[in-house]
């Protein structure tokens, strides 16, 4: 995580994609701040994490749906 945080991320900030795959990243940087503050171990963490998640790639396939990982996780705790 302190990779992608320190050297990674900001990369792609000074250097961004152009194409649709810029969209990705900005969701996929936007869900690794709350997972380095560990809030991916909280319930309402994870409902924001998977939802940002399931913004990424819209036209590619998915194993789980959203709300199965939601609900999975719910069960869990």
């Amino acid at each position: 995580m302190s990779e992608l945080r320190h050297h990674v991320i900001p990369h792609f900030w000074v250097y961004p994609m152009l194409s649709g795959k810029q969209t990705d990243f900005e969701l996929f940087a936007a869900a690794c701040e709350p997972m380095a503050q560990k809030q991916h171990l909280t319930a309402t963490g994870m409902v924001q994490i998977v939802e940002l998640a399931a913004g990424m790639n819209p036209s590619g396939k998915r194993r789980c749906e959203p709300a199965e990982i939601i609900e999975e996780n719910k069960m869990k705790a």
